[in-house]
């Protein structure tokens, strides 16, 4: 059906496509609520148990002409809408929330701090220091590095490397998030790479410059 207004022609949706369009909206507002559950049940599971919760960073590298409009755009993303959640959560229970800088933090050893001088490809999800040999998961070892520069800018002391004291895997059902019971450190592990988009990788990194 063709309507013309002031000389401008435009098409009027169809009934059918009307309900179609509405039932389409409909299940896109029920996912933006479970999403909204989720995230803040996360968040104030983690700020119960931690007095700080701290996450990198990251900004996409394309999708925005300028670093500013990514970030802005990952403001709308998931971890983008996480991070917010965070922030106010952690104000609302007198907790802290800290973002720090993710810059080669992937390619940085924990355990010695040599830096790889080229980026480790995002399918390598495990690899091995080639100046002190020390194994690291990929995510791990930046959540590590991560840790260090958190306490550096809450300037609190840090003594540098830290051994990982625990492992946990949580669950989210729509009652909440759960610990999973009696997970060892390397289910966890199997079960953390498993889950990545880029399926495992390893290998070891042949020259000194990476």
């Amino acid at each position: 059906m063709q309507v013309v207004s002031l000389k401008i022609p435009f098409w009027k949706p169809s009934r059918r496509w009307l309900f179609f369009d509405d039932k389409l909206q409909e299940l896109y507002r029920t996912r933006r609520e479970q999403v909204k559950v989720f995230l803040y049940s996360l968040a104030n599971r983690l700020f119960r148990e931690y007095d700080v919760v701290s996450v990198g960073d990251y900004t996409p590298n394309g999708g925005g002409l300028t670093s500013k409009m990514r970030r802005a755009m990952n403001n709308q993303s998931l971890i983008g809408q996480f991070k917010l959640i965070l922030n106010w959560v952690a104000n609302r229970s007198g907790r802290v929330f800290v973002e720090w800088s993710e810059k080669a933090s992937t390619r940085t050893c924990h355990d010695c701090d040599h830096v790889v001088k080229d980026r480790i490809s995002p399918e390598f999800r495990y690899w091995t220091c080639p100046e002190c040999d020390s194994f690291h998961f990929r995510d791990e070892n930046a959540a590590r590095n991560g840790l260090n520069r958190t306490l550096q800018k809450l300037q609190m002391p840090c003594s540098g490397r830290r051994s990982v004291s625990k492992r946990r895997a949580w669950r989210f059902s729509g009652l909440g998030v759960f610990e999973l019971p009696g997970i060892t450190d390397e289910q966890v592990n199997s079960y953390a790479v498993s889950c990545q988009e880029i399926k495992s990788k390893g290998d070891t990194l042949k020259s000194k410059d990476g």
